[in-house]
């Protein structure tokens, strides 16, 4: 489904998947900006049984995303916007969030490479697994903290990314 715009294309999905009569149980509201976001909302969109809209920097760009919320979303719906400093600070305020069972597996995923992220967002949402998003050369203070943190202690930690 295409649109003017990627959040405009999102709607249509998301639309289409709800024969566009159907209401969204809660909604997540994601950088159509900033492909990290989106694809660690995959995580949480999971848990939280939500759709994510992306959303433009600013209202009037969004308009439509507003819209489709204003008609679909349920009286009882929650609207969850994500966001952070930067896309690292996003994901792992996203992890944590998810509250995963010690022992479960993480990945570890660019942050700067959209398809190794990208490969693993369904399979990592589906199965709550988090996927902690590292720089192409050094590994982000945030995705460093948490990992300091043991919060989780993975009985595995995978890597994902393009062979070369």
């Amino acid at each position: 489904t295409s649109g003017r715009t990627r959040p405009l294309s999102n709607i249509r999905a998301i639309a289409g998947a709800y024969n566009n009569n159907g209401k969204c149980v809660n909604v997540i509201l994601a950088s159509g900006n900033s492909f990290p976001d989106a694809l660690s909302a995959s995580l949480l969109s999971e848990k939280l049984n939500a759709s994510i809209l992306l959303v433009n920097s600013n209202v009037n760009e969004s308009s439509d995303a507003f819209n489709y919320i204003g008609s679909h979303l349920s009286n009882t719906g929650t609207v969850y916007i994500i966001g952070g400093t930067d896309r690292y600070d996003t994901n792992t305020r996203i992890v944590n969030d998810v509250n995963a069972h010690q022992g479960t597996p993480v990945f570890i995923a660019s942050g700067e490479n959209y398809p190794d992220a990208l490969s693993i967002a369904s399979f990592s949402g589906s199965k709550q697994y988090p996927a902690l998003l590292v720089g192409a050369d050094y590994l982000p203070d945030q995705t460093k903290n948490y990992h300091q943190r043991q919060i989780i202690h993975p009985h595995r930690a995978l890597l994902v990314q393009e062979k070369h």
